[in-house]
């Protein structure tokens, strides 16, 4: 199956990537837009569909693809939490351990 994706849709994907992906700390930005490039593949029946609307198909593709990419890096801020000081060993916990 071939992606007809237009330049000014995966232009948009990449604006909204910097964008969204610069205001998560620990995320990377190459990650959320290979996120949405992947979301723009798996929805490419909603994309064509939109493309018919014109201004308004236009704007359904940006509020997509920003819940798309904010539901990317909260799951991703989620997983990569720093360690609480209650969940480390002490180093009298580690000798005893080892």
């Amino acid at each position: 199956m071939s992606l007809d994706l237009t330049e000014q849709e995966i232009a948009e994907a990449d604006r909204i990537a910097r964008a969204i992906g610069w205001k998560w700390q620990r995320v990377s930005t190459a990650d959320v837009q290979s996120e949405l490039y992947l979301w723009l593949a798996e929805h490419h029946r909603y994309v064509v569909a939109w493309r018919e609307e014109g201004s308004l198909g236009l704007n359904k593709l940006k509020v997509s693809l920003r819940r798309a990419a904010n539901k990317f890096c909260r799951r991703e801020f989620d997983v990569m939490k720093p360690m609480k000081p209650q969940h480390e060993y002490s180093p009298e916990a580690c000798a005893a351990l080892l």
